[in-house]
């Protein structure tokens, strides 16, 4: 069975106008945040300030799960939604986006025909989920779980691709974020 796993020690993290962002996937490899060459990127950010305005990032479709706290968006002229933990809302990058609010969210950014979705998952037994999408990723956020005699922990990333299966995943308790791209 093939499948890669990024440990959370293998993430690059750096600040942003609001507080941190770690990216923990781009894709394809070797493309560059900061020169917008990517079809989808994954990553975790911190809102550190009450009040902030997201950077525009024209062309790029955003889904945000908030991880921790509670955040209110306004994306001005659209629509505005008020999120608790594991809540998520998705927008285009060039709307102006207003926050309210102190979180860690997790953040899918996607480009061209590229989409995807976030689902939030207890863990607390084993687990089978049925693979079928382009690439099937699950993250980390408390907890740990098993998969073929690897350990994944917080912050760590499994990843698939490109083939239709069945998988499980064992853990007493865990919370992990199905993300699925096509």
């Amino acid at each position: 069975m093939n499948f890669e796993i990024i440990k959370a020690s293998n993430t690059k993290t750096t600040t942003w106008s609001g507080g941190t962002t770690s990216e923990i996937y781009i894709f394809p490899k070797g493309s560059d945040f900061q020169k917008r060459d990517f079809l989808f990127r994954l990553s975790v950010a911190t809102v550190e300030l009450e009040e902030s305005t997201f950077t525009s990032l024209p062309e790029v479709n955003r889904t945000l799960m908030v991880l921790k706290g509670n955040l209110h968006l306004k994306h001005e002229g659209q629509h505005e939604s008020h999120l608790n933990e594991f809540q998520q809302d998705s927008f285009k990058g060039e709307w102006t986006t207003k926050s309210v609010g102190k979180v860690t969210d997790f953040n899918l950014m996607c480009k061209g025909d590229t989409t995807g979705e976030l689902k939030h998952i207890h863990l607390v037994k084993s687990q089978e989920f049925e693979l079928s999408a382009t690439k099937e990723l699950f993250y980390v956020i408390e907890g740990e779980f098993t998969f073929e005699g690897e350990r994944l922990e917080k912050g760590d990333l499994l990843i698939f691709e490109n083939k239709k299966q069945k998988i499980e995943l064992f853990s007493k308790n865990a919370d992990l974020i199905w993300i699925r791209i096509n």
